[in-house]
């Protein structure tokens, strides 16, 4: 049986260059492989930012329409609390005005009740001097009378003139006490006056308290009713309303049922397409070692050589540049 020749070294380095065409053959479906897979991870990265960014603003949009109406309710509480809280001040007000006003009527009837005494011995004081006067003025024209009834003319014009006298001061002591009289009828119906008027402000602040105290009742029905309609553990120390808190909660509650975080897969997808560019820019080398590797066969000069260490360099080039990619990225 005849052997056959042994291999010639012509013939291993062409063994050698199919066995590098087929590991750029490999290599190329492998890396055309990875390209796929790093682009449907994009899309599928891309998707999932989507959708996370359209319940990310559902949920705030849902959210926010809550916080919204939680904090119209709250509104409401603060402004009928205050509300309720001026009324009752004017309540007060109304009611120490009322107090003041019964106050000056009681002085009033105090005056009153002090003055009307007085004047009556005053007034007979002055009739008992009149009338005292007028005997004594009456005592001494008779005694006159008496005593010079020889100077009869003289004693005449005296008599006339002390009857003028008489009259003149008792039409004087009328006149005074017609001026009393008018005076203390004026004092009186002045007094009566002022009384009629702080009856009548103290029954309309009466009037006006009660009506306040109605509507301060009414408004804190209101503020209580209203305080039942949004969440009270986002009030604050001074009452006024944490809306950030409510949003962040409520964003929070959401993010334990759906996913609001886009911003990873964004990130994710773009390293997918880098990837993907990355493999694609290998298989450019690869295409160049396959050029290379490919004259090898066609040409059969020394010339082959040089085309063949080009094209195990791009070779060797692709298959570190995929490692790292693959890897390390």
């Amino acid at each position: 049986m005849a052997q056959a020749p042994p291999p010639t070294p012509s013939d291993r380095f062409a063994t050698i260059s199919a066995l590098l065409l087929a590991v750029v053959a490999l290599l190329g479906a492998f890396i055309a492989w990875r390209i796929s897979i790093a682009d449907d991870n994009s899309n599928d990265m891309d998707f999932l930012g989507i959708t996370a960014t359209i319940n990310l603003e559902d949920s705030r949009l849902v959210s926010t329409a809550t916080h919204l109406q939680h904090y119209r309710q709250y509104t409401q509480f603060v402004r009928y609390d205050e509300l309720g809280y001026q009324l009752v001040e004017d309540v007060e007000a109304a009611n120490e005005r009322s107090e003041e006003a019964h106050a000056e009527v009681d002085a009033l009837e105090d005056a009153g009740d002090e003055g009307d005494p007085e004047a009556a011995p005053d007034g007979a004081d002055e009739v008992g001097e009149a009338d005292e006067s007028d005997e004594a003025e009456e005592a001494d024209d008779e005694q006159d009378a008496s005593d010079e009834s020889e100077e009869a003319a003289e004693a005449d014009v005296v008599d006339e003139s002390d009857a003028d006298a008489v009259a003149d001061a008792s039409e004087e002591a009328d006149v005074a006490e017609a001026l009393d009289d008018e005076s203390g009828e004026q004092e009186e119906a002045d007094a009566v006056a002022e009384a009629a008027e702080l009856a009548a402000e103290i029954a309309e602040s009466d009037a006006l308290a009660d009506q306040l105290g109605k509507e301060a009742q009414e408004a804190d029905d209101l503020s209580t009713h209203a305080r039942e309609f949004f969440p009270s553990r986002y009030l604050n120390r001074d009452d006024s309303y944490n809306a950030y808190r409510e949003l962040s909660e409520a964003e929070a509650r959401t993010a334990q049922e759906k996913d609001l975080a886009p911003d990873p897969h964004f990130v994710a997808a773009e390293l997918q397409r880098q990837r993907s560019f990355q493999l694609t820019q290998i298989l450019v080398v690869l295409a160049v070692a396959l050029f290379f590797l490919m004259l090898t066969e066609a040409v059969q000069t020394r010339l082959k050589y040089v085309f063949f260490a080009l094209g195990a360099a791009a070779l060797a080039i692709s298959l570190v540049a995929t490692y790292l990619v693959e890897v390390r990225v």
